[in-house]
């Protein structure tokens, strides 16, 4: 349906993407509903724009008028899949969309879709490196809050659209068939919503469930997955890993990157040193491939790449003591690696929302580097339980009192290392980029930090 003249659609869910998806609609020429549970009290931003936008609307419930001659119902994100009216709107075999498949049918170009544990912003960060060097305008959406919808119709043949794609997208996503995707790896995260890791698991593999031979999944061979993703794919692969030679893939042997045979660059090359970002540097490099980027922009991008915001963070000294912000490690794999990559002595602050999580991974790394742990947020109990005896503890009722805790205790030459390994959204941060920078804030107010 990529003509919507004429056409009806109905979208649950005021929110940013079911506006988009309106905006979307009514700018195709199509004829828009959208509807949501919510009372008005509470969507007085988004109906002032659906308002200036003449878009008909109803709050307060879902009601009939969402399957009224509906050609077309549109999900938004965070609605879930079965719903009542949802459930009556399939009895009367109205197609259902979620807001990025539908606003994927009008897409001039190939989706690039990147899901995973951890690494998916940083891969995205240096892709667009990359296709930066290429001349090409790069588009991003998906779990960086900015619906595809609102970008869709601003992308021409020759462009690049980058999608995030995080669990509670695929969870009820569906049809969704991304040209190139790559799973960057799967370890136990959001176990609190999940039943277990084996339904987490197989929520990041529906990235991969409507991909045919036409379409490429990058298979990181490094990750417990892989075999997994091989087996039930039937995309073209291409292999990465960080850890031994692939004849025919993208890896890292000795001290250089190879695509193939053929030395793309040394180690030494790279802005970045950290071990932590290779198999995100060799996925980029992978999809660059696939989508004819020439060697020498391929090696370019990832060279500028100097790391994201919030992971591995290097902020500088304080008085001898070095500051890494990793405030987007917030499962035990992404902050197990942060300390496995810190200099010791290291001084670690944990702590936020239990997601579910065993904390014992971390129990050997942190009697081996770590001198003091600085633990706040609703699942301090829980981590007291797991490193207690372990190490030295100190469990405090915030994050700034954590800071200042660790600020007094550390010595010239210390490393104090911000990786929560539990959720940052509490009622008071919402993301974990908004933790990072209250992180940084906090020591920007106290100290003279040099970065």
């Amino acid at each position: 349906m990529k003509n919507l003249k004429n056409k009806k659609i109905s979208i649950i869910g005021i929110n940013d993407t079911g506006v988009s998806a309106a905006l979307m609609v009514k700018s195709l020429g199509g004829t828009v509903f959208i509807s949501d549970k919510k009372d008005k009290s509470e969507l007085k931003e988004k109906m002032t724009i659906l308002e200036s936008n003449s878009i008909p609307y109803e709050t307060g419930g879902n009601t009939e008028k969402i399957i009224e001659n509906a050609d077309l119902i549109i999900r938004s994100f965070g609605v879930p899949a079965k719903i009542p009216i949802l459930d009556t709107a399939r009895k009367r075999n109205v197609p259902i969309f979620d807001e990025m498949k539908f606003a994927s049918l009008f897409c001039k170009v190939p989706t690039i879709a990147i899901t995973g544990s951890n690494g998916k912003t940083t891969t995205i960060g240096i892709l667009k490196l990359i296709f930066q060097e290429t001349g090409k305008k790069v588009f991003i959406a998906g779990h960086n809050g900015i619906p595809l919808s609102s970008v869709i119709l601003n992308i021409s043949r020759g462009d690049i659209i980058l999608l995030e794609i995080s669990c509670f997208y695929l969870e009820n996503s569906n049809l969704f068939k991304p040209s190139v995707a790559f799973i960057t790896n799967i370890t136990p995260d959001h176990l609190n919503r999940y039943k277990g890791f084996d339904k987490y698991s197989q929520i990041k593999m529906k990235l991969l469930s409507y991909q045919d031979e036409s379409d490429y999944c990058v298979v990181n061979l490094d990750d417990s997955f892989a075999e997994k993703i091989i087996l039930n794919n039937k995309a073209k692969k291409v292999f990465i890993s960080a850890k031994r030679f692939l004849d025919g893939g993208i890896c890292i042997d000795g001290n250089e990157i190879f695509i193939g045979n053929k030395a793309l660059c040394g180690l030494d090359e790279l802005n970045i040193k950290n071990t932590i970002f290779y198999p995100n540097i060799l996925g980029a490099i992978a999809i660059a491939l696939i989508s004819n980027v020439p060697f020498r922009d391929i090696k370019r991008g990832i060279c500028k790449f100097g790391g994201i915001e919030h992971r591995f963070e290097y902020l500088g000294k304080i008085e001898g003591v070095n500051i890494v912000n990793d405030s987007k490690g917030t499962n035990i794999t992404a902050t197990l690696n942060a300390v496995v990559n810190c200099k010791a002595p290291l001084i670690l602050i944990l702590g936020g929302i239990n997601k579910g999580l065993s904390f014992r991974p971390l129990i050997n790394i942190i009697k081996e580097k770590v001198k003091n742990v600085y633990i706040y947020g609703e699942n301090k109990m829980l981590l007291r339980e797991a490193l207690n005896g372990k190490v030295s503890i100190c469990e405090l009722s915030s994050l700034k009192e954590a800071v200042e805790k660790a600020l007094a205790a550390a010595r010239s030459g210390d490393t104090i290392l911000f990786s929560p390994a539990s959720s940052a959204i509490d009622s008071q941060f919402k993301t974990s980029e908004e933790s990072g920078r209250y992180f940084k804030g906090l020591l920007k107010g106290k100290v003279r930090l040099i970065v």
